[in-house]
């Protein structure tokens, strides 16, 4: 066989051979970056629940604080159309289509009293 030809065999075989090493290095250092990406983005859906999960929690604490609150509210509101119902029934203020009394009620005293003062 011909030395320069067998010579140039060698040089195109170690050629090949340090390009398959270049690949095989790029490919083994590319899927350790992904399997780290991989990982990394499982951390981070994990926090992401777990915040997920306390956002929830919280929300329902608001929620049961802000209905805790209607139902004070809503029982001011019953306490306070009783005291106007007394408080109309004593001033003798009629709701509807009914004129209110022409007579006042005078401070301290009951509505049956205050209409006979005035007559």
């Amino acid at each position: 066989m011909d030395p320069v030809l067998l010579n140039n065999l060698y040089l195109v075989g170690g050629l090949l051979a340090a390009i398959f090493v270049i690949v095989r290095r790029l490919t083994s250092a590319s899927q350790k970056a992904i399997e780290q990406s991989i990982a990394y983005l499982q951390l981070q859906i994990t926090g992401l629940k777990d915040d997920t999960q306390e956002v929830k929690d919280r929300l329902e604490k608001v929620e049961d604080r802000l209905e805790r609150g209607l139902t004070k509210v809503d029982d001011r509101v019953r306490s306070l159309q009783m005291d106007m119902a007394v408080v109309k029934d004593r001033l003798n203020i009629r709701t509807g289509n009914e004129p209110a009394s022409p007579v006042p009620a005078r401070a301290g005293s009951s509505v049956p009293k205050a209409t006979a003062a005035e007559a």
